[in-house]
């Protein structure tokens, strides 16, 4: 069935650009927040705040990245599943 792999693969390219969206979104949101946090409990000296909000974004990246790598696995298999009852 070409035509359920046609709308199968739009399907997944639409699922990506929403998610990606919405992590978006969601980091533009809580930046704030998390700064203002970061400064009431960990007031620190000029130098010492842009080592700390490396790090803290290096930590971030890392969760999205593997959160995004667990979330596409997933709908790779859901996908891939579809494709094998749908040849059935």
């Amino acid at each position: 069935m070409m035509g359920g792999d046609v709308y199968l693969g739009y399907f997944e390219q639409i699922i990506i650009a929403v998610s990606s969206a919405v992590i978006l979104i969601a980091s533009l949101a809580w930046g704030d927040v998390v700064k203002k946090l970061q400064e009431m409990y960990f007031p620190l000296e000029q130098g010492e705040t842009i080592i700390s909000q490396i790090i803290y974004a290096c930590i971030l990246t890392l969760f999205a990245i593997l959160s995004q790598v667990f979330i596409f696995k997933k709908l790779r298999k859901k996908i891939e599943d579809k494709k094998n009852n749908n040849s059935s």
